[in-house]
């Protein structure tokens, strides 16, 4: 799993690539937090990722969560083949969002893409 991350005019532009799986969720759960440290809103390139599961899904949904939180906002600008298959076999595609959303800014509802 390899995170990198820059600043832009839209916010922080984050590179995400490799695979998310359990066994690497501690690293991106520690690199996702440096990412959110980051002014502006983030914007996820998740088209290098060759393998997700649901532990990895979970960590972009509570940073998306805290961004909220702070009045800012998580985007998927690319999603690979391989996270767009797990996200719908995960069930969260099309899901109607968290409790917590007010925005329709929900990341599998479409909303943050």
């Amino acid at each position: 799993m390899k995170l990198t991350y820059n600043q832009s005019e839209n916010g922080c532009e984050a590179v995400v690539e490799g695979e998310l799986t359990i066994e690497n969720a501690a690293a991106f759960k520690d690199e996702i937090m440096k990412v959110l440290d980051q002014p502006g809103d983030i914007h996820f390139d998740l088209s290098g990722v060759a393998k997700i599961d649901i532990s990895c899904l979970q960590i972009l949904c509570s940073a998306h969560r805290a961004l909220l939180e702070q009045g800012r906002n998580a985007v998927l600008k690319k999603i690979s083949e391989p996270f767009q298959n797990t996200l719908q076999k995960s069930g969260l595609e099309g899901y109607q969002g968290c409790s917590r959303e007010t925005t329709d800014k929900c990341l599998w509802t479409g909303g943050a893409r």
